[in-house]
């Protein structure tokens, strides 16, 4: 399970995973109620062609896919502040977990914000109604320029969309079959209720006594307080520290710096099949949150690697420890210095080229950590923080 889980952690952090739900542009004005059902189409080496139907209301837009007689929500979309949300889904067989993914930009999409949109001064007609077209995005990026173009009718409904790169050639385009006007309620068009809570995600029996430390003081009940002990010229200069908490099957990790108090947060529990990671970009305000749940009937159990034991041992935070080589075969090192009890309290991740990074612990605390303590850190699991209904 913990594979399941890693492997999903390292794509959720790669740069494809951090892609979010795409949504109309609604202009600074706003939009009226609609519903609106594009064709659209991508090309590329596998050109592909199909419908969505956009449904708005009170700044969020429903996107749902449809295929023959059914239709499936891929996502949401908030505008203001913009907040994507990517609906639980299974995932491919082989693979199967319930994965529910928001991300939300404080200050407006860096690519596609309504307030940096201008209008190009062109027109066209689109089912009988002239819109207005506006350029939604034009951006540099280390490999290609590409421009979206958005057309919006008076009230705001944006009735087709075109993405070129920049010489011309088209990368998607979607143009309205139909547009509906109409009173739409807030729960066709905004996220459901209850997709942060913590009691749709986990079984109760993972919230109350399974996997409950047996005593207060035992090896699953701790935190350590680990930071890096070794600074590359290279490297961020931030002083990183990073929190490890055990409570139970409950484990927390967080990686704090000056410049954001939670650049990155994962929660697990192995037994439940449940992973909560946040990712924050402290650049550009990005801060993307999946839950995964991996039920026991669809788990896919992949087979852990054995950890060898080292000859080398350790002394961190007053505590003697052993090293053990995390990953005998793989690619990137890892050696962790373990406690006779199991904590790790030094920690050595380094690619072959000398990369990496390393922690040790400052502070050992055994006992006294609580569910609380690992679910309710800040405000990650409030859906006020994202924009979103109780």
């Amino acid at each position: 399970m913990r594979a399941l889980l890693a492997s999903s952690v390292a794509a959720l952090f790669s740069t494809g995973a951090l892609a979010a739900t795409e949504g109309p542009l609604v202009p600074p004005s706003g939009a009226v109620d609609h519903v609106v059902t594009m064709g659209s189409a991508r090309n590329g080496r596998a050109p592909t062609h199909g419908t969505q139907r956009i449904t708005h209301h009170a700044g969020w837009s429903r996107i749902e896919q449809i295929g023959g007689d059914r239709a499936a929500v891929s996502g949401y979309v908030g505008h203001a502040p913009y907040v994507s949300v990517s609906v639980p889904r299974w995932e491919v067989p082989g693979n199967s977990s319930y994965r529910l993914e928001i991300s939300r930009w404080p200050q407006g999409h860096p690519e596609t914000a309504a307030e940096r949109a201008f209008k190009t001064g062109e027109r066209r007609v689109v089912l009988g109604e002239e819109c207005e077209i506006w350029n939604v995005v034009h951006v540099e990026r280390a490999r290609f320029n590409h421009v979206r173009l958005s057309c919006i009718s008076n009230d705001g409904i944006e009735l087709a969309t075109r993405t070129t790169f920049k010489g011309g050639a088209e990368i998607s385009s979607a143009e309205a079959i139909s547009v509906e006007r109409r009173r739409v309620h807030s729960d066709e068009a905004h996220p459901p209720a209850g997709l942060l809570n913590i009691e749709a995600w986990v079984r109760p029996e993972h919230l109350l006594t399974a996997g409950v430390p047996k005593a207060n003081h035992d090896a699953s009940n701790y935190e350590v307080i680990l930071q890096t002990a070794i600074k590359r010229p290279y490297a961020d200069p931030t002083n990183v520290i990073q929190t490890k908490r055990r409570y139970g099957a409950w484990t927390y990790t967080g990686f704090s710096s000056a410049g954001s108090k939670w650049p990155l947060l994962e929660i697990e529990n192995v037994e439940a099949g449940f992973g909560l990671y946040l990712k924050m970009d402290i650049v550009t305000g990005l801060e993307v949150l999946t839950l995964i749940f991996s039920p026991p009937e669809k788990r896919v159990l992949r087979p852990r690697q054995p950890t060898v034991a080292m000859d080398q041992y350790g002394r961190f935070a007053g505590e003697v420890c052993q090293y053990f080589n995390m990953r005998p075969n793989g690619f990137v090192v890892t050696h962790e210095c373990r406690t006779r009890d199991g904590l790790m309290i030094k920690e050595d991740v380094l690619t072959d080229t000398g990369d990496g990074r390393r922690f040790e612990a400052v502070e050992i605390r055994r006992g006294g950590m609580t569910l609380p303590s690992i679910l309710s850190e800040g405000d990650v699991l409030d859906p006020a923080r994202w924009g979103l209904p109780r």
